[in-house]
């Protein structure tokens, strides 16, 4: 009986130990130095994005979708500096990272590998940074270069069929525009160099490739122009 309660006190001893020991790592983990947790670099992302051409040349009109590639910024702490877009400035931390003349709420996330700060009124483009050469973040630049590369593959697949239906179109059109087109044109009183214009033709002739040409005449001026 007594060899037995012994046993019990072993048993119970060594799970009070063991739970003193899974505190201790607990209170060092959550009670480690800020400022020594956020030095080193951080990298942020930008998502790649699909959009429509923005302009109108006849270049983005072979073109059905744009695709703006992803982007990355770094921001690196060390003792008494940090390097924001190769600019050096102090900081000091504390409740909020101070930076110049700028406060910035933050905090640090999943093993402090992830830094997070309240960009709502601030000049710092991304609000979520991860640690260079962690895990979280390398599967983050495989997640964002395995979405742009599935986006890039569709837009050129896309514009590829679209380019081959303009093409069929611009074909027809220019094959069915050839010829000369004429009309009547009203008379015009005068030019910027005095000249008077009595009420003539004009003609209009394609050649189906890239040339235009334009004839105007009157009774009082003749004029010609090829493009």
């Amino acid at each position: 009986m007594k060899k037995f309660f012994i046993i019990i006190f072993a048993i119970f001893s060594i799970g009070i130990l063991s739970s003193c020991k899974t505190s201790s790592k607990d209170s060092v983990k959550t009670n480690s130095n800020p400022h020594q947790a956020i030095q080193g670099e951080w990298i942020s992302y930008s998502e790649s994005k699909i959009n429509l051409p923005k302009t109108t040349s006849a270049a983005d009109a072979h073109k059905l979708l744009d695709l703006t590639a992803s982007t990355s910024e770094k921001i690196k702490f060390d003792k008494k500096k940090v390097i924001l877009a190769t600019n050096e400035y102090d900081y000091k931390l504390g409740r909020q990272i101070i930076i110049g003349s700028y406060s910035y709420d933050y905090k640090l996330e999943h093993g402090q590998d992830i830094l997070k700060f309240d960009t709502t009124s601030s000049d710092i483009g991304g609000n979520v940074y991860y640690r260079v050469g962690s895990k979280l973040e390398k599967e983050k630049t495989k997640e964002i270069n395995d979405k742009e590369a599935k986006e890039k593959k569709s837009v050129t697949h896309l514009n590829e069929v679209w380019k081959a239906k303009t093409d069929i179109i611009e074909k027809s059109l220019k094959e069915a525009m050839i010829g000369t087109w004429s009309g009547h044109f009203k008379a015009v009183a005068t030019t910027g160099q005095g000249v008077a214009w009595a009420p003539g033709m004009q003609t209009l002739t394609f050649d189906g490739g890239t040339n235009l040409s334009f004839h105007a005449s009157s009774d009082s001026l003749t004029i010609l122009t090829k493009k």
